[in-house]
């Protein structure tokens, strides 16, 4: 009964906002045609405003009435009856989905009512719908243009440093920084920094061209840029810390500046879908190599100083001077810590311009290609422009010794895109982070992925895997040994309220990588987050040996819960790392240097779109429960966002 009610009502309405063609005999009027406003005594009048009253519509003014007995002109009036008619829309809509649910409370008179006043009123909604039509226009082509950005304002201050002059220091007689200040392009072990605030201004630029095509824009002020005469000694102010390894560029530059083209390849909403881009970028905006599972293992506020977190060091500082018999053949080999440090769990090296010490964008073209679970991927770029490797091995990655390229593009037997300062195996002793790519030498990706965790009929599996590989177009295309080739696999198993993951990284001339972790997010929604996880360094992954494992490292992180935003979300992080082959060989050391990191989040503060996050770090030599401090960094991180 009620929904037979219902289609009546429905199809009564739809036929009186339609033509508006009855009018009541019952009610005697005055043409309001005839009439420039309508006073409070006039029946149009009374009959909306009681209209209105019925059907609990409150938009207007905000006393929720026509403002006492003011008179009314025609378009408000027009506008008033408009949000009539809309309600009595939506609750006939909201009762055909409803079936069998209470009956509509809209009597036929309120019907009648609406087709006379539309009828008198037919001139006036003609000319407010046109109006409001071109408002959405106006309100769509707003939404189709973005235009944002944010302003970071970073400060970090070494409050302590263990003094290399005491006999009894953990660097005694080997720290060659002692008398040096701390420049961000190196993290040495000093009492201060050179530049300790950096800021960075970003504006960014999204619009929705056509329907499927989109563009993507970020340009960035870096104060770090205005500083230094000589070519690439920008990289002396900015190396790392945003992100920018052997940065080279302007001050002001391009970050990133591509199309996206959407193709969908079918009707049904699980039909295939592909994208295609092209422009300025790194791979970072279609792929991700390792686990999409939420984690913090990357979450320290200035990049390179989150000590207690897993990831890798670079540019060692020694620690005692020594050299060591390994296996007959004798090879000086220093004890050490690492003074650059990057928290991140993944081990895939396919794609060093997204590095999170990197981000070098470079001229690119993709596609990547979804259906269902099953996920393409296909890149390449010509290298970035704004970075140099030479000068990544003049500051945080330096040691990697000399850089060259291969011979000829596309030669099949050229193997000699070598790098210097090889390991005892043959393999690059680089501190196991990534260089940036040079101007045109760069490199292709291909990936392909399967997400068991979508769905699949009515059940999922929560499993993702993917194989992802790269190679430099000027190393042999084919050749392995001594070229710069990458595989990578990962295995996700679980959600982001309990998950694990698994990850195996394959080199062709630099160290092999693994890495484990497990993260449980909102435990028992608790609002605490849990992580723990661990990362080798193998000279080769075929052969497990005392003397193929190069280094390892493990940690773990807590999270507390925020209360729902009354208090940041406070981060107590540790870490501790191994030495060369884990100890195993004579006088090598096993526990290499260790890290804790405590971080503060406030989000959102009062209200507005201001970030603040403080944090501190600790750096230590040997063991984690040894406390022997190396250096206690403070910074604070702030960004407005507008």
């Amino acid at each position: 009964m009620a929904s037979r009610k219902a289609a009546l009502l429905g199809a009564s309405l739809a036929f009186t906002l339609a033509f508006a063609s009855y009018t009541p005999t019952a009610q005697a009027f005055i043409p309001t045609n005839e009439m420039s406003d309508l006073s409070p005594e006039h029946w149009a009048y009374q009959a909306i405003q009681a209209l209105m009253e019925k059907y609990q519509i409150v938009e207007g003014y905000p006393d929720k009435t026509f403002r006492g007995n003011r008179t009314l002109t025609r378009y408000e009036f027009a506008a008033a009856l408009y949000r009539v008619m809309t309600r009595m829309e939506e609750m006939i809509a909201a009762a055909g989905v409803n079936k069998g649910g209470p009956p509509i409370d809209i009597d036929r008179t309120d019907l009648e009512t609406i087709a006379a006043l539309q009828k008198e009123f037919r001139s006036e909604l003609d000319t407010f719908r046109g109006r409001l039509n071109k408002l959405e226009e106006r309100v769509n082509l707003l939404d189709q243009v973005k235009l944002g950005g944010a302003v970071e304002v970073r400060y970090r201050d070494r409050m302590a440093v263990t003094d290399s002059t005491l006999s009894s220091s953990p660097v005694f007689n080997s720290n060659p920084d002692r008398e040096q200040v701390n420049s961000p392009a190196r993290n040495f072990i000093t009492r201060r920094d050179r530049f300790p605030f950096r800021v960075r201004t970003y504006l960014n630029l999204d619009a929705n061209v056509l329907a499927g095509l989109s563009y993507s824009g970020r340009f960035i002020a870096d104060e770090g840029g205005f500083l230094g005469t000589a070519a690439g000694q920008q990289a002396t102010f900015i190396g790392g810390h945003f992100g920018a390894e052997g940065f080279m560029g302007s001050p002001l530059y391009v970050d990133k500046s591509f199309v996206n083209k959407q193709f969908n390849l079918g009707e049904t909403s699980d039909a295939p879908v592909m994208n295609v881009k092209f422009g300025l970028y790194n791979f970072s905006e279609a792929i991700n190599p390792g686990t999409h599972f939420k984690n913090h293992f990357s979450g320290e506020s200035w990049l390179g100083h989150g000590y207690g977190l897993v990831g890798w060091g670079g540019d060692e500082l020694p620690t005692v001077n020594q050299a060591q018999q390994s296996g007959g053949n004798s090879a000086a080999y220093n004890n050490s810590v690492s003074r650059f440090w990057v928290g991140d769990i993944n081990a895939s090296r396919v794609d060093p311009n997204s590095k999170r010490y990197n981000q070098a964008a470079s001229p690119a073209v993709s596609v990547d290609f979804k259906w269902g679970p099953l996920g393409l991927f296909f890149g390449a770029n010509n290298g970035s422009f704004y970075t140099s490797r030479q000068i990544a091995t003049q500051g945080n990655l330096s040691g990697i010794g000399s850089v060259s390229r291969g011979n000829i593009f596309g030669t099949l037997i050229n193997a000699d895109a070598t790098v210097g300062n090889l390991d005892r195996l043959k393999r690059i002793r680089s501190n196991v982070l990534d260089l940036p790519a040079d101007l045109n030498d760069g490199y292709g990706v291909v990936g392909v992925e399967l997400d068991l965790g979508r769905p699949i009929g009515n059940d999922t599996f929560p499993v993702r895997l993917g194989v992802h590989g790269m190679d430099y177009w000027n190393d042999a295309a084919f050749a392995l040994s001594g070229t710069r080739k990458e595989i990578s696999a990962v295995v996700d198993i679980g959600t982001n309220a309990l998950g694990a993951t698994a990850q195996i990284n394959s080199s062709f001339i630099g160290y092999d990588m693994g890495s484990l972790g497990v993260f449980a997010n909102n435990v028992a929604g608790s609002g605490v987050d849990l992580g723990i996880g661990g990362k080798v360094a193998l000279r080769s992954l075929s052969d497990f040996a005392a003397k193929s494992f190069a280094a390892a490292n493990a940690g773990a992180y807590v999270s507390l819960p925020d209360f729902g935003g009354s208090i940041p979300k406070v981060l107590f992080a540790v870490r501790q790392s191994f030495g060369d082959t884990f100890g195993s060989e004579k006088g090598y050391q096993l526990m290499k240097d260790s890290g804790f990191t405590v971080s503060a989040p406030f989000k959102n503060i009062m209200g507005s779109h201001l970030d603040l996050v403080l944090e501190y770090n600790a750096l230590m030599e040997g063991a984690f429960f040894s406390g022997r401090f190396m250096a206690h960094d403070l910074s604070v991180y702030s960004r407005y966002s507008f």
